[in-house]
């Protein structure tokens, strides 16, 4: 079974999650690297995400003020 896609909000509560361990002084080196790793690929899509629906809302716009 596939896992279900993540949403923005969950991505963005998963890099808070993220920050937290990382100010940990308990966490260890290796797994601050893991754990910036993933939060540089959910910062990355979260971008991505954001970026479109901002496309999107322009063209949205345009279409009602351009016609």
């Amino acid at each position: 079974m596939s896992e279900k896609k993540k949403t923005v909000e969950e991505k963005l509560s998963r890099l808070e999650e993220i920050v937290g361990l990382m100010e940990n002084p308990e966490t260890s080196l290796d797994d601050a690297i893991e754990l910036y790793k993933e939060a540089a690929l959910l910062a990355k899509e979260c971008h991505q995400t954001l970026r479109t629906a901002e496309l999107t809302v322009q063209e949205i716009a345009f279409d009602r003020n351009g016609e």
